[in-house]
């Protein structure tokens, strides 16, 4: 965990923690939760691609790029995702 800047999982004076702001933590939080919400599109669009009577399963993508897009934005002002869904 070195890696990105956690030492422990405690806010104990000023170690950094897995709910702390630098960007590294940031851009690993936001990161997974995009390959998430990511993958959970994809399969969407593989299922409903199936159905007879949806016409145009590629509009449930369109939320790929915003979501990448949301990633840069909150990584650029160090908002932690894990903070704002906990």
């Amino acid at each position: 965990m070195m890696l990105f800047g956690l030492n422990k999982f405690s806010t104990v004076g000023n170690e950094a923690s897995i709910f702390s702001s630098s960007y590294s933590v940031a851009l690993l939080s936001n990161g997974l939760n995009l390959t998430g919400l990511a993958y959970y599109f994809y399969l969407m669009f593989r299922g409903y691609g199936v159905l007879p009577f949806i016409r145009k399963p590629q509009k449930l993508l369109m939320f790929v790029p915003l979501g990448i897009v949301g990633l840069i934005l909150m990584t650029m002002v160090k908002a932690n995702s894990w903070n704002m869904l906990l």
